[in-house]
Formats: structure tokens, sequence, C-alpha cells
């Protein structure tokens, strides 16, 4: 999805790179290493955005139909999609202004959006209506708590510093940050219109991150570390020109006259050993955590015909027994 939305809006060597980022980005690895459903989050919202730019481009109401409806089914595999929702209807504002009431493209992708969620708000219906949505709320009730809080600004800046800390293995991989704040600022004052669109959406997600999640875990940034991936990429790729090859590059790399390309390399550079060396430190200091030998040792003292209460991971250890987690 990340090299179909590059090579499609901006070059195929800048698809290359942001695919590069994408698989070594350490964050990513270790949510996705949980079975989390940030994998189907990402992969929905990275379609979505591709046919949605395609829809400005050309105008097109079919693909802003393809674009909500994907969004709609985005809601069914984490609430994190709506903050991708409220990007997209932020761009279509800025993009028509006061025509966005009256505009086929705003609506087209609104009623998709609806079109594709419905599946999960029958679901929901079915089966706790009953309970007078007891359930789904249960879900909401953390967020509503937090907001609630007379010290919710100083406490949610507290937390979104924590995940920042966090992402960066503080102080390890701080340039991780700053390269990837750089990156961001840079695509907002891009010459192309999908980079400074991008940005927004990335923007969107901190601000409505800030005042909305309480859960202030890096796993719920995952969503778009894709999306700043792609922007590393398109810095990269125009500070690097025009296609040279290796060897040429690397002959007049250090000259005065190729400082764009020096420091376009140094970034390069720099991200990606920061990255794998996340990856690395990761896995070394995980080496000695089997999944399979840890459910084995669980179904050693658990009968198998007993009912199972306990975290959703271990569903998968579990799945052949009645098993109930707190999202059950």
């Amino acid at each position: 999805a990340v090299y179909l939305l590059a090579t499609r809006f901006f070059s195929r060597r800048t698809a290359l790179i942001a695919v590069w980022f994408t698989i070594i980005e350490t964050m990513m690895f270790i949510s996705y290493r949980t079975i989390r459903p940030e994998i189907f989050l990402v992969t929905l919202e990275c379609f979505s955005l591709f046919f949605f730019f395609i829809g400005l481009r050309n105008g097109s109401v079919r693909f802003f139909f393809w674009s909500g409806l994907l969004s709609g089914i985005a809601l069914w595999t984490h609430p994190n999609a709506l903050l991708h929702v409220l990007a997209l209807s932020s761009i279509l504002l800025l993009t028509y202004k006061m025509r966005v009431f009256t505009s086929r493209c705003s609506w087209s992708y609104l009623a998709a959006t609806f079109v594709g969620v419905l599946p999960y708000l029958l679901y929901v219906v079915a089966n706790d209506a009953q309970n007078s949505f007891s359930t789904f709320f249960l879900q909401l009730d953390n967020r509503t708590n937090a907001l609630a809080q007379q010290n919710w600004f100083i406490a949610s800046f507290t937390g979104e510093w924590k995940r920042i800390v966090e992402y960066a293995q503080f102080p390890y991989r701080v340039p991780i940050v700053f390269i990837l704040a750089f990156a961001w600022l840079f695509s907002m004052y891009s010459k192309k219109r999908e980079a400074r669109n991008v940005a927004i959406v990335v923007g969107i997600h901190a601000i409505l991150s800030f005042l909305i999640i309480s859960n202030k875990t890096v796993l719920y940034s995952t969503s778009v570390l894709p999306l700043l991936c792609i922007l590393a990429a398109v810095g990269i790729d125009e500070l690097l020109g025009e296609s040279r090859s290796m060897a040429e590059r690397l002959k007049n790399i250090f000259r005065l006259i190729y400082w764009r390309e020096s420091i376009a390399v140094g970034l390069f550079v720099v991200l990606s050993l920061n990255q794998i060396a996340g990856d690395m430190n990761l896995l070394w200091r995980n080496r000695n955590c089997s999944y399979t030998e840890t459910v084995h040792r669980l179904q050693s003292v658990i009968p198998g015909h007993a009912s199972v209460w306990g975290a959703l991971t271990f569903w998968f250890g579990f799945h052949q027994q009645p098993y109930r987690s707190q999202y059950t």
C-alpha cells in the first residue's frame, strides 16, 4: 500500500525509500508482532488515501466513494480510524472551502464512510442493545474519564512526551524524532499537493491524539508512521535531485557543490541506522521470549476443557476453548 501510494503520486525512488523506512520502522514492528489491529488499520487507511488523492486529482466521485468505503471499514478494526476520517474531511474542507457542503465529492466520501461502517454498527446493535450498549461504551470510558479531569491538558502533554520518549528509546534514538519532524515541516511547504496533504493528515492525527486519546502509548501512533516514512522519503528524494549512477554519486558526494546530496545521504543513513539499531536491540532483549513455549507452559496448567479469561494475545493459544478477554 505504501509503495502504491508513493509511486502513483511521487516517484519510484521515493516509493522504494519509503518502503525501506516502513520495513525497518521499529515501533511498527513492536506493534505488529503482537498481531494488533493496527495492521489492518494502516493498510485500509493507506488504500483509502490512495483513492482519495486520485479523486482530488480528477474530481471523480467514484474514487471518493471507494476512499470513504475503506475509511468506514477501517472503523471496524480500531476506533482511531475516526482520526483518519476527520483528517480527510478536513482536507475536503480546505480544498472545496464553502463548496464542501454542496460538493458531490464530499457527500460521496461521507456517504460511503457511513455505508462502510454500517455493518459494524448493526453488529453492535445486535450484540449489545439488550445491555444498553454497556460493553460498547466501556471501550470509550477511559477516554471520557480522562477528558473530564481538571488537569487533562497537563496530563495529556505529559503523556504525549512519554510517547515520544518511548518511540525514540530516549536518548539513544532521538535523531529519528528530529528527522521525521523536519520531514513533516518540509512537506507542509512542498510544491507537491499530495505531500502537503499527507502532512495535513499527520498533523491532524497529532492534534486529535493530544486532545482525544487518553491511552498515551506509541502503539496508537503506528497508523501515521507509514505516512511519516513517505514524507521522509519525499524529502530525501528531492534533496538527491536528478538520477545519477551510484558510482558518480559517491565520487562527488563530498564536494561542496553537492551539499544537498550529502545531506540527503546523511539523513538516509542516520535514520536507517537508528531504526535498525532499535530493531536489533528489541530482538536481543526479547531473544528468550518464545510465544509457542509460553503457550505450551500455560496449556500444561490449564485443563483442555476449561474456559479461559486472559489477554487477547493468548487467544491464539486457546482458540479451541471458550475464551474471553476484556474486548470479547
